[in-house]
């Protein structure tokens, strides 16, 4: 217990512990000159006594009976004072401990912040038993951020002062923050390098774009805007793997490219409507190696991608290349080209896709003698981890000549419906309760 001498007295309460919470005495100055002080108090049966200055021990005494001790002043006057009481043997003293500290805010029972919960894991603003403070994070910015198509980029991006880019509105905004777009032609966008800890949200509906191009962007979303396309991701194999968890929402656009991506996602929205022989494509940057990850298509209309424009190109709805973790689900093709969906290489001649899901997808008709799914296999790298499941294939499916069984590792085609050709029910692939020849049952897929 600190006391700092004011005058010549200072009260002191010194906590013991046992049945005696505390007790309190009083200190006073016998004597001083110069160099010296001596301290009296009334001694209690049972208790010595340490007193230190500067944090140096000064003088002790184990004698209950003893009430003055003299040590050299300090400057300031302050003096800690520690109760001892005499051990078993009645020979040594030992320092009472001091209380423990009392729980932390996290462990204590006790709603500290009022919000109903209290306590790890409850309280949403505890991170551990040990945190010393349930105030809950400050939720994410309430402002939004506003572009227009009379904006300008050197203005605030406020309502009555909007930005004209969706780049200036991007980063301007704040990690959470919603951009909103005034309903309007915005031309050709290039969203470029920013990193948001968490999505921010390019509210488009009911605006049109020419191209999108995002590169170096994290954490953006994008939704109801039609634009011509979307190029998402890098165009070098120094930049790869730099543009992160883009998703496009309720999007209409002729085709998009994703190169080298991390986490992209389009979901509720609507593919095609060219002539140009151009397929909607996701792979590897140019001249690399690295992977696009975490590519998912949710309730995606893949419609009218043909070549009429230039009939001898080779096109395909979407042409899915170098990608570690692929997942189609409850999408649709209609009037492809050549191919529904393909599988192939683009700048990587070894780096097939892998870690593939399709799941409750219509492959509906393409140009006649072609595939509803089409696989280019590249021995002898494997083609790891595909689950072909619950889907209705109306055009039949094909391989490469290219293949054998050392080829498919983990490749499960289960639970569809539709064409399959029987020439390629390939060794090393596993079926598993299809039904090959029937369309599938009324409410399908759900």
């Amino acid at each position: 217990m600190r006391f700092i001498l004011i005058g010549l007295l200072a009260t002191v309460v010194v906590a013991v512990g046992g049945a005696n919470a505390t007790d309190t005495f009083t200190v006073t100055v016998a004597s001083q000159d110069d160099t010296t002080i001596t301290l009296q108090w009334t001694p209690q049966p049972g208790y010595g006594y340490l007193f230190s200055s500067a944090g140096v021990l000064r003088s002790r005494t184990s004698d209950p009976n003893r009430s003055l001790v003299r040590f050299a002043k300090v400057d300031p006057p302050s003096y800690d004072v520690d109760v001892i009481v005499k051990g078993a043997n009645g020979h040594c003293c030992d320092v009472v401990p001091p209380p423990p500290p009392p729980a932390a805010a996290c462990a204590d029972t006790l709603d500290n912040d009022s919000d109903g919960k209290i306590d790890f894991p409850a309280d949403p603003g505890c991170s551990s038993a040990t945190d010393t403070d349930e105030t809950d994070a400050a939720p994410p910015p309430t402002g939004n951020v506003f572009v227009s198509t009379s904006g300008s980029d050197s203005n605030a991006c406020t309502q009555s002062a909007p930005c004209r880019s969706f780049n200036r509105g991007y980063q301007v905004a704040q990690a959470g923050q919603t951009i909103n777009a005034a309903p309007g032609s915005y031309g050709n966008q290039a969203i470029g390098s920013a990193n948001k800890s968490s999505t921010v949200i390019l509210n488009a509906t009911g605006s049109t774009a020419g191209n999108v191009n995002i590169q170096g962007a994290t954490n953006l979303e994008i939704r109801g805007l039609a634009a011509t396309e979307f190029y998402v991701g890098e165009n070098s194999a120094a930049a790869a793997g730099q543009t992160k968890n883009i998703t496009l929402r309720n999007i209409d656009t002729r085709y998009f490219f994703g190169r080298s991506v991390i986490g992209f996602h389009i979901i509720d929205s609507r593919i095609g409507g060219t002539q140009d022989a151009a397929s909607a494509t996701v792979g590897a940057a140019y001249q690399s190696s690295v992977y696009s990850r975490d590519v998912v298509f949710d309730n995606v209309v893949f419609h009218d991608i043909g070549r009429a424009d230039n009939p001898s190109g080779h096109v395909e709805c979407f042409y899915a290349a170098e990608i570690d973790g692929l997942t189609v689900h409850n999408s649709k093709f209609v009037n492809c080209g050549i191919f529904d969906l393909m599988f192939d290489t683009i700048v990587c001649g070894t780096c097939v896709a892998r870690n593939v899901t399709i799941t409750g997808t219509e492959f509906g008709p393409t140009e006649p003698s072609n595939y509803g799914l089409f696989f280019k296999t590249n021995p002898p790298t494997q083609m790891v981890n595909y689950l072909i499941e619950n889907n209705w294939f109306r055009e039949g499916t094909g391989f490469s000549s290219l293949y054998d069984s050392s080829l498919f590792n983990n490749f499960v085609v289960r639970g569809n419906y539709g064409t399959w050709s029987t020439g390629f029910r390939l060794p090393g692939i596993t079926f598993d309760n299809n039904h090959f020849g029937s369309s599938p049952p009324a409410g399908w897929p759900g």
